[in-house]
């Protein structure tokens, strides 16, 4: 048995307007992409001679200085490194240390140590059970003899740790 194909209405060979609007639509984007890259382009290319007017007007202005301070400068930064090296090499912590030592208590974890020599003072991050053994470590470690000041800065609750410890932070400043 042959097919039977039925066309009831035959192709239309011109284009409809729906297509025709759609290629204006795109060449007109297609046109206006290509105007805003040729300005961004431009003012790029302005901006880059710009900065390299300035960056040789710089050059112009500094080099004299430059040189003078460099020569300077770089015997004066020597020995400032060698005069904190001695320094640091000089200072004994053994008073904070032993502070550390003698309030020891199972109850209280040490987590951060930080040091500042300039300012003799040492920064505790510490974890205890209660914010009641927070505060009597602060008030041992404040009574030992090499040890100026210590301050209780800040505590938080641990909410994930299934125990809730506190988290705290003693300043302590040491004698010197």
């Amino acid at each position: 048995m042959a097919t039977l194909n039925f066309d009831f209405r035959p192709p239309s060979t011109r284009p409809r307007t729906v297509g025709i609007a759609l290629l204006l639509a795109g060449l007109m984007a297609l046109g206006a992409s290509l105007f805003n890259m040729q300005r961004a382009n431009e003012i790029h290319a302005t901006r880059t001679q710009q900065v390299a007017a300035l960056e040789l007007a710089q050059q112009k202005r500094t080099p004299n200085r430059v040189r003078v301070n460099r020569t300077r400068s770089s015997v004066d930064i020597a020995e400032l490194a060698r005069a904190r090296v001695r320094s640091s090499l000089d200072y004994s912590w053994q008073p904070a240390f032993a502070a550390l030592e003698a309030t020891h208590t199972p109850k209280i974890a040490l987590v951060s140590l930080e040091a500042s020599q300039a300012k003799q003072q040492l920064r505790l991050v510490a974890e205890a059970r209660r914010l009641a053994d927070a505060v009597e470590y602060a008030n041992q470690l404040s009574h030992q003899s090499g040890v100026k000041l210590t301050s209780l800065l800040q505590h938080q609750v641990q909410e994930k740790d299934p125990q809730h410890p506190v988290r705290f932070t003693l300043l302590m400043e040491i004698r010197p």
